[in-house]
């Protein structure tokens, strides 16, 4: 079975997390309050994208090779 790693960016319930880390074929990186250059360095091997209302700049999804899923979470998406 394939790993997927999916980087998760700001502040996300617990609950949900779990839901992520439970999944064998799931690495999760989250990084609840990152930097720019902790976001670069972990989108160009992502798989998955989760995020909240943050803006990225083209130059991180340029990198991002491997990147197939952007989800945005939050009330009104």
């Amino acid at each position: 079975m394939s790993r997927f790693r999916v980087l998760a960016l700001d502040p996300i319930h617990e609950d949900g997390l779990a839901i992520l880390r439970g999944h064998d074929a799931v690495d999760l990186i989250h990084l609840p309050e990152p930097t720019d250059a902790a976001i670069s360095a972990e989108m160009a091997k992502a798989h998955m994208l989760i995020l909240r209302g943050r803006h990225l700049p083209q130059t991180d999804f340029e990198q991002a090779s491997e990147l197939r899923l952007v989800s945005r979470h939050g009330v009104g998406c």
